[in-house]
């Protein structure tokens, strides 16, 4: 819609013609705007309407939020957030935007600064609409109108067994199901164990409090309600683009962990990490492996509400193990023992997933991890860079790395990308989008999967969608298609157009973390480097969880500064890097072999 060009009078600070969304009518309508030097936007009908003074409605600018219109394809869009309505509008170009972007900015800045002791009773009064005036009210959660600053969400780094589900279904033309092998078959790889006599875990170890849902954060937080002015304090030091992982955040929006243990939650469904090993053909293989990492995501939020955990600091680590339904711990025979006790979790059982993430770069922050369970012959491993960005009304976490996980038993290496992590609706539920392309490659058999996690439209829509299509090498037709959502339900789409349940996560299970107690970790291990900010955070100490968390930085400022007068550099003791990519320095099929060697 073309637009007139602005200009600056000498009574307003700028005028001009602008497309503003209405939701009386669901559509773009041309509007005359004047931005005057009483801290208020007013828009008219009309360049005439305006001259008699007859205003649609009036924005008043004070603690607005400005940025761009994410969801519109243009580069011609931006909103003015308050704390109850958001507003949108058009510009017929990008550099009329950027001169409406600019004095808008300006005037935001220079009321916002003018202390009023009637702000909280006329910030909303004062601005009035003309979608109140002849709708009286605003537009529901559907339209996401009331993303108010869909900050907040992603300010985390993002920021985490009934019997599975088996749609067994014949899945193309002359194929066999897939899916009904899929965890049906015996262990290929295992080394030997003598008879099932049962074991209990060792006294220093306890299941983690933190893990799954029912948590302590499971129950709505209104801690955001009550803190809103600060978190807008917060969002008006930020400008588009800025990297959050060098911004200080209040204490009251932290998650009780550390980064580093969220990306344990991936195996919180530990048979389905196991079956993709079990699976008898590659097919199945590749259907288990992508059943497996549909459902790692949304064992990850322990509650609707997003909060961000813990930066880890360099050199910090975090250990603990999972034990499958139905699995328990056995007498060894010797070689099982010494892969066992050269582990990275020694203390785990042997048909165990263990788990091991180190912090090996704070400067970008790079996470590096790895898991195995010796009883299947399986490991993954990884290393995943983070980038938070502030994107004017949401934040961004894009996930740089892949996620590889290799079975010994079948010569098989699953390569997986890792989707972006929106977070949305500061000022009112805080709630987090997956949003990307990504793909799980296995080069040995020459299949793949291809999956689209989609972030959800303005208008319309489904939250959490995700969208996938498991493809042989050289064929473009898919032999599996996939549908549904990513914390809910996923459905196979067959050829006759009927759907079959894939998996249900409402249905799944999340089994507990199993981690040592405090008292016996080391210095290093994330509950003990965050133990008193935890504690205070639990107690609901503001004050005392700022200071634990400003002593636990305080003190990794000091060990770099020692360091570097030492002339040394940081190196991990369980991570090397080879070209772009963190490996264990021990994973499972280097020990087995020098333990068989010896």
């Amino acid at each position: 819609m073309a637009a007139q060009q602005s200009s600056v009078p000498s009574s307003e600070q700028l005028e001009g013609s602008l497309s503003y969304w209405t939701t009386v009518v669901n559509r773009w309508q041309n509007r005359w705007c004047v931005l005057k030097e009483d801290g208020y936007l007013y828009y008219y009908a009309s360049k005439e309407k305006m001259k008699r003074a007859v205003h649609k409605g009036r924005i008043r600018l004070k603690r607005a939020i400005l940025g761009p219109e994410e969801h519109e394809p243009d580069n011609i869009s931006f909103t003015i957030v308050l704390e109850k309505q958001t507003y949108k509008f058009q510009a017929s170009s990008e550099e009329e935007k950027e001169k409406w972007i600019k004095s808008l900015r300006e005037t935001i800045q220079q009321f916002s600064r003018k202390g009023d002791k009637h702000d909280m009773k006329q910030s909303h009064i004062d601005t009035i609409s003309e979608d109140e005036e002849t709708a009286s009210g605003t537009e529901g959660e559907d339209s996401e109108v009331d993303l108010l600053a869909d900050c907040h969400g992603a300010l985390l780094s993002m920021d985490d067994v009934v019997p599975r589900v088996s749609p067994l279904a014949t899945v193309s033309s002359g194929e066999a199901s897939v899916l009904s092998s899929v965890g049906g078959a015996s262990p290929l790889f295992k080394l030997g164990l003598p008879g099932q006599v049962l074991m209990e875990d060792p006294d220093d170890v306890e299941v983690d409090q933190y893990s799954g849902v029912g948590s302590a954060d499971q129950a709505v937080d209104d801690s955001l309600q009550n803190h809103r002015s600060m978190v807008l304090h917060v969002l008006s030091q930020l400008k588009l683009g800025m990297d959050l992982t060098k911004v200080s955040l209040p204490t009251f929006i932290l998650e009780k962990r550390s980064h580093l243990e969220m990306y344990a939650d991936l195996f919180s469904h530990p048979d389905l990490f196991l079956a993709i090993s079990d699976a008898p053909t590659p097919e199945a293989r590749m259907v288990a492996a992508v059943q497996f990492y549909l459902t790692t995501f949304h064992a990850g939020r322990n509650s609707d509400i997003a909060k961000k955990p813990y930066n880890p600091v360099l050199g910090e680590v975090f250990r603990c193990y999972v034990d499958a339904p139905g699995t328990s711990r056995v007498p060894l025979d010797q070689l099982s023992e010494n892969i066992l006790k050269t582990g990275p979790v020694p203390w785990a059982g042997y048909q165990s997933i263990q788990f091991l993430a180190e912090q090996v770069s704070h400067h970008p922050p790079i996470s590096a991890l790895y898991a195995e369970c010796p009883d299947k012959g399986v490991y993954a491993f990884g290393s995943i860079q983070t980038k938070s960005r502030f994107l004017g009304l949401s934040v961004g976490v894009q996930n740089i790395g892949q996620l590889r996980i290799v079975l010994m038993g079948h010569n098989e290496e699953y390569i997986a990308t890792l989707p972006s992590a929106y977070g949305r609706s500061i000022l009112t539920v805080p709630w987090v989008e997956l949003g990307g392309k990504c793909i799980i490659d296995c080069p040995q058999t020459g299949y793949s999967a291809h999956i689209e996690f989609h972030c959800k439209p303005l208008y319309g829509g489904k939250r959490h969608r995700v969208t996938t299509e498991i493809r042989r090498v050289k064929e473009k037709k898919p032999i599996l298609k996939l549908d549904g959502e990513w914390n809910g339900i996923l459905y196979t789409k067959l050829p006759n157009k009927t759907q079959e349940t894939f998996v249900d996560t409402s249905k799944l299970t999340l089994v507990k973390k199993k981690i040592k107690k405090i008292e016996a970790q080391e210095n290093n291990e994330s509950h003990r480097v965050w133990c008193n900010v935890t504690k205070e955070l639990m107690a609901d100490n503001e004050k005392g969880a700022s200071d634990a968390k400003h002593a636990v930085e305080e003190r990794q400022r000091t060990i770099a500064r020692q360091r570097k007068e030492r002339g040394e550099e940081w190196r991990s003791e369980m991570f090397h890097l080879e070209v772009d990519q963190w490996i264990y320095n021990r994973p499972l099929n280097k020990r087995i072999a020098e333990i068989r060697e010896s």
